[in-house]
């Protein structure tokens, strides 16, 4: 049997391991945007990604005055930061713009701005996930 000493030292070592493999790797975010005034088949973000050195992949999704709706997903612009708070930076670029709505999330993992943040069961499988973690770590703890 393994005593609860030797599991934690494992845990420690498995967790130092990664935190090594993961220094030096940037961040991959989706790419894409489009509006309502595109056909249909063009509102779809295809595969494409960029490297992310600012450490933060966006999605948002806001309409216009004129009632266009735009959608963009990408990393951070260091230029123009949208996060860590994208809910703050959506209500001063609402007041800003006069835009009628704005919804977007900042995260921090490999394309995890796959989905357009109105969208209501993506956003239930990422809370799923994250509770699935939590779980896990308690375990591991």
């Amino acid at each position: 049997m393994i005593s609860s000493s030797h599991l934690n030292k494992i845990f420690l070592t498995l967790a130092i391991a990664l935190t090594f493999s993961a220094i030096g790797s940037a961040l991959i975010c989706n790419v894409c945007s489009y509006t309502s005034a595109q056909p249909k088949a063009q509102q779809v973000c295809g595969n494409n990604t960029v490297n992310c050195a600012t450490g933060y992949c966006f999605s948002s999704t806001y309409t216009t005055d004129t009632d266009l709706v735009v959608t963009v997903r990408s990393c951070d612009d260091p230029s123009d930061r949208s996060c860590p708070d994208a809910d703050d930076t959506c209500e001063k670029r609402t007041s800003k713009f006069n835009l009628k709505s704005c919804a977007g999330m900042c995260c921090t993992t490999d394309n995890c701005n796959n989905y357009t943040p109105s969208s209501a069961t993506s956003i239930m499988v990422a809370k799923f996930s994250l509770c699935v973690m939590v779980i896990v770590g308690f375990f591991l703890a």
